[in-house]
């Protein structure tokens, strides 16, 4: 379960608090020269099991650079511009190039940072109005807005869980994205 979310041994043992060797060996057997080499182990110490028990896997214990789906990225993101975020004022508060954003949404995986990274942005502005003070800022709602509608971008209320619908929520024609809000 916690390799199949993205943990190595390595992290799974730092996580636990055990030696590497230890997550190592139940993984793929014994490591050692001889007629012994690739062997299960038939014991492992208690206090050594109830350590790498002990963890469960979730997205803030992967490492940075640990590849995971990018699903529920790519819908943070498009989201957030059928809100009428643009995507130049969610690179900004990324600290990204506006191109970076545009690529990472072409990609099937993303590192873990910029997974952690576009959660944290989304729920922080998922329900607020993005700024319109000026004319060139509306301008940029309306262009975000359509290009979301263009593509069939779902709002966020329309996801029952962003991650792993196959379908948002209440949407009969996937390019219909203005009537689910």
């Amino acid at each position: 379960m916690l390799r199949d979310s993205g943990l190595g041994y390595a992290r799974i043992a730092e996580l636990a608090g055990v030696g590497q060797t230890a997550v190592r060996n139940l993984l793929y057997g014994r490591s050692a020269s001889g007629p012994r080499n690739r062997e299960w182990l038939n014991r492992v110490k208690r206090e050594t099991a109830e350590r790498i028990m002990a963890v469960w896997p979730a997205p803030e214990l992967l490492a940075d650079a640990q590849l995971v789906p990018a699903l529920g990225t790519h819908r943070r993101i498009q989201a957030l511009v059928a809100h009428g975020w643009s995507m130049s004022k969610l690179a900004q508060k990324m600290g990204w190039e506006v191109q970076n954003v545009s690529a990472m949404l072409r990609r099937s995986q993303v590192e873990a940072r910029t997974m952690r990274k576009v959660s944290a942005m989304f729920d922080e502005l998922w329900n607020v109005a993005p700024p319109s003070a000026t004319r060139a800022d509306r301008g940029a709602i309306t262009r975000a807005r359509g290009h979301a509608k263009a593509h069939g971008w779902a709002p966020a209320l329309a996801w029952d869980d962003i991650d792993t619908d196959t379908e948002p929520e209440g949407l009969t024609d996937s390019t219909d994205v203005k009537n689910v809000a």
